[in-house]
């Protein structure tokens, strides 16, 4: 994320939205092991290369205090009894153009939490957790934000899993890994934070294509 050339990161975003399961409350709750929101069965792992600030666009989070339907659902009738109103929360399209709850005025905002790293630095949080990468301050000394993010889910929560079978593990051979990002790049090109040229996708297309055959057909699909 370059602040010069007014990049930003993701808009406010949960990294597991439920879609219309968000108004099931028994079936947000069922993404963690544990009652109270412990032991959550999807996480992510993102991890700063570069010194990531306020200046250069560093992580921002609502804490989960002040998100009622981190564990009620974002659509739920137990949401909007706790005070999740349009006073205080809007609903906004996410990634996907999926609605989530995002801080909105005063009541809201005082909440909101920077996460600034130093370089090397790793990020744990839950797929509940509402956050989104910031744009940087023009003219800041700082060089662009440069990170790197993994999620890891229980097979049990994430339909989609596993993309390929895990006999592969724990380290896929070159060929796998090289059409797993791929894929990857295939599946986020479709956001307008990655816009991808004809040229890329027919790239990744090729280089998917060659072990197509080791990938989930949900995966493929």
């Amino acid at each position: 994320v370059d602040q010069a050339a007014h990049q930003a990161g993701f808009t406010p975003h949960r990294d597991r939205h439920l879609g219309l399961v968000e108004q099931d409350t028994a079936a947000v709750r069922a993404g963690f092991r544990q009652s109270g929101g412990r032991g959550p069965r999807d996480s992510t792992c993102w991890i700063a290369l570069s010194e990531a600030t306020p200046d250069n666009g560093c992580l921002y989070m609502l804490p989960r205090q002040a998100d009622p339907a981190y564990l009620l659902g974002d659509c739920s009738a137990a949401t909007h009894a706790q005070g999740a109103n349009p006073e205080t929360f809007r609903l906004s399209a996410g990634l996907g153009n999926r609605s989530v709850y995002c801080p909105l005025g005063p009541e809201a905002w005082r909440h909101v939490r920077a996460v600034p790293c130093a370089a090397g630095s790793i990020v744990l949080f839950s797929h509940r957790v509402i956050h989104w990468g910031s744009c940087g301050r023009e003219g800041s000394d700082l060089g662009p934000r440069v990170s790197i993010s993994f999620a890891g889910s229980d097979h049990s929560f994430e339909v989609a899993a596993p993309y390929f079978d895990p006999s592969h593990l724990p380290l896929p051979d070159l060929a796998l890994r090289v059409a797993l990002v791929a894929g990857q790049m295939l599946s986020y090109g479709g956001n307008a934070r990655f816009p991808l040229s004809e040229t890329l996708i027919t790239k990744y297309k090729r280089a998917f294509k060659q072990e197509s055959r080791q990938f989930s057909k949900h995966y493929r699909s």
